[in-house]
């Protein structure tokens, strides 16, 4: 009998910003949700071309949070591979909101697999642009982060009458 894998994702983002060194992301693990983003409160070195993390006002993705997981929902593609194997668990990627609203420099720092951490970065790499982060009045680079739950659902079990 085949069984059949279904998969399921489940997004809930509060966007925030991550350090600049995203290795020391701390991730958010008290919410119930499939995904979190977590922050550290530092800045970066005043000039043109640095990446913050602490601003007036966090980029945005086009509509909201409300849209941003719609969009992922509908862009994200569980791998075939990883359903095949029963791969399951998060990945965590970060980007950059330009100071024109588009994304950049997307990395994984935390993987899961090759296969939906490649997915994650393709995902990211299509994304819309966003309203840039403004500090101090002025536009600026942010680094983002979003980590992204790959959970196949259980298959059902018939009920014995």
């Amino acid at each position: 009998m085949k069984r059949r894998l279904f998969y399921s994702l489940s997004l809930l983002l509060s966007v925030l910003a991550v350090s600049a060194q995203a290795q020391s992301a701390k991730i958010n693990t008290s919410a119930t949700s499939s995904v979190r983003v977590a922050a550290t409160a530092t800045g970066a070195l005043a000039n043109n071309d640095s990446v913050y993390t602490e601003v007036d006002t966090a980029a945005a993705f086009p509509g909201g949070n409300e849209a941003l997981l719609q969009w992922m929902a509908s862009e994200l593609q569980y791998p075939e591979s990883a359903k095949l194997e029963g791969i399951s668990g998060v990945v965590i990627g970060t980007f950059i909101v330009e100071k024109d609203g588009s994304v950049s420099t997307v990395e994984i720092v935390r993987s899961l697999d090759p296969a939906c951490d490649a997915e994650v970065v393709r995902m990211l790499q299509k994304s819309p642009p966003w309203t840039p982060a403004k500090r101090d009045g002025q536009q600026v680079r942010m680094q983002m982060a979003i980590p992204v739950k790959f959970a196949l659902d259980k298959p059902k079990s018939k009920k014995k009458k």
